[in-house]
């Protein structure tokens, strides 16, 4: 095995150790930059916390969990070699007191803990590629309470969010700023190029979920884009239209903002949209951003670009 294709834990008790596990067939082990991304995120919701681990695979999401300080945690996986691994890896970090391995499928896992009246704070879901399973598995984990109240479930953007985010951005009038609405191709190669910027840069775009449903109700991020020639870090979201006015654009741009400022050099962010972008324009003002630019641009005629630097933020919240 090559050293640079080591999972390592990246933060906590147990970082720099090696996981072993990462060329079981069958397995996709989440990249360091991306799962440091994610951990970031998470960071204040992790200590204590009872932790599910499903498709674990290699135990790799839920020990950089367990290193991170949380107090349990469960994993779930079908795969009989995958069991070993994991139990392996628990064995090796010593925390077998703080784990419970499960042999099973999703569905009945997911059962059992119903059954057995255990929740949890905090729900890792990263399935191999081809199982386009978040949907049910998010039913089930709303179906069965599941989830202790302020408990988070964490599922990496993939091309099985397809039928969702297609409902939007094919859209016409969600998508009166842009060209065109997407079809079914722009649509699959926009959740890729995300896909990519997180194995580029370590960030990208989010879901956007009702915590009460686990409805997918849009995506927001950050992305690098190109701004009247220069690459810059921008924030930019879309919100089925049936969610518009309700103030989810804003709470999401303003997360976005915060794990940025806390966890890139980036020293300042910026949106950008059409002059014709009314909405886009007061999410920005009230993600504490104002208007730096106007500059012609191809796509829009005219593009606006806000932007808050590090220090008004700082300001912002008073340090």
């Amino acid at each position: 095995m090559e050293a640079d294709v080591l999972m390592r834990i990246i933060s906590g008790k147990y970082k720099g150790r090696i996981i072993e596990g990462y060329d079981i067939d069958g397995t996709r082990p989440t990249q360091d930059r991306i799962k440091e991304s994610m951990f970031a995120m998470i960071q204040e919701d992790i200590y204590d916390s009872i932790c599910l681990d499903l498709f674990s695979g290699t135990g790799n999401l839920g020990i950089e969990a367990l290193s991170n300080g949380a107090s349990k945690c469960y994993f779930v996986d079908n795969n009989r070699e995958c069991i070993k691994v994991i139990n392996d890896n628990i064995n090796t970090f010593d925390i077998s007191d703080k784990s419970v391995v499960v042999k099973d499928d999703y569905g009945k896992s997911l059962g059992y803990f119903r059954d057995s009246g255990i929740k949890f704070d905090l729900i890792l879901v990263d399935p191999p590629y081809e199982y386009k399973v978040i949907n049910e598995v998010m039913d089930k984990v709303n179906e069965y309470d599941l989830l202790n109240d302020g408990g988070i479930i964490v599922l990496e953007y993939r091309l099985d969010d397809f039928e969702a985010l297609f409902e939007i951005l094919s859209d016409a009038e969600t998508m009166q700023h842009y060209p065109k609405p997407y079809d079914e191709e722009m649509t699959k190669h926009w959740i890729e190029w995300n896909i990519q910027n997180y194995k580029e840069y370590g960030f990208g775009i989010w879901a956007v979920e009702l915590k009460e449903t686990g409805t997918f109700i849009g995506d927001c991020g950050m992305t690098i884009q190109n701004i009247d020639g220069e690459l810059l870090p921008e924030i930019g979201y879309h919100i089925h239209k049936k969610y518009w006015r309700k103030g989810f654009g804003s709470e999401a741009a303003k997360a976005v903002r915060d794990w940025a400022f806390e966890n890139t050099k980036y020293d300042c962010l910026y949106s950008y949209m059409k002059y014709t972008n009314i909405g886009s324009f007061s999410t920005a003002i009230a993600n504490g951003m104002k208007k730096v630019k106007e500059y012609p641009d191809p796509k829009n005629t005219i593009s606006y670009a806000y932007a808050i630097t590090r220090e008004e933020w700082q300001k912002m919240r008073g340090e």
